[in-house]
């Protein structure tokens, strides 16, 4: 008897653990939409308020990096590149390292270009320096950045490999 009280204890805290962790991916997830149409409607100030404050700081400040980006999707436009869509996919399991968490969030993006649709499946890295409160994200192809400035992901986190772009002509 007491060992089936055990057992039942011990799965039911598993759920509780299961259903924690459910809730903070969700959340995750919810930001990174946020992100992603905020990158899709030009809402460059959004993002920046979305990228974690290293990113940040290595792009000259909230306002300069909201420039930035603007810019270059000016020029993007001008070569008759524009993103069609940007969705966001599953989210990893949460790795902590000291006082930070961590997770990959999986994207695709697909560019409208002059010769046809280029998609680009990529991830972002959430991260949360308050113990799940809030997230910011840094770009998978910004991941080499931070190490330049001395903050590093967990090796427990798996940072995926980058993938080439694989362009659609146009029909």
């Amino acid at each position: 008897m007491v060992r089936r009280i055990l057992i039942s204890t011990f799965l039911c805290a598993i759920a509780l653990q299961l259903r924690a962790e459910d809730a903070a991916t969700a959340q995750i997830k919810k930001k990174a939409e946020t992100c992603a149409t905020a990158m899709q409607k030009g809402e460059f100030e959004k993002v920046a308020e979305l990228t974690h404050p290293k990113v940040i700081e290595i792009l000259g400040g909230k306002k300069k990096a909201a420039e930035t980006m603007a810019s270059v999707m000016d020029e993007m436009e001008t070569q008759g590149i524009s993103i069609a869509e940007y969705t966001v996919g599953n989210v990893s399991e949460i790795v902590t390292d000291n006082d930070n968490q961590f997770a990959i969030v999986r994207t695709t993006m697909k560019m409208n270009c002059p010769k046809g649709i280029l998609t680009q499946n990529s991830f972002l890295v959430a991260i949360s320096s308050d113990k799940g409160k809030s997230w910011t994200f840094v770009d998978g192809n910004a991941v080499d950045q931070l190490k330049q400035i001395n903050f590093s992901v967990p090796k427990a986190l798996k940072i995926p490999e980058r993938e080439e772009p694989v362009l659609s002509p146009k029909k």
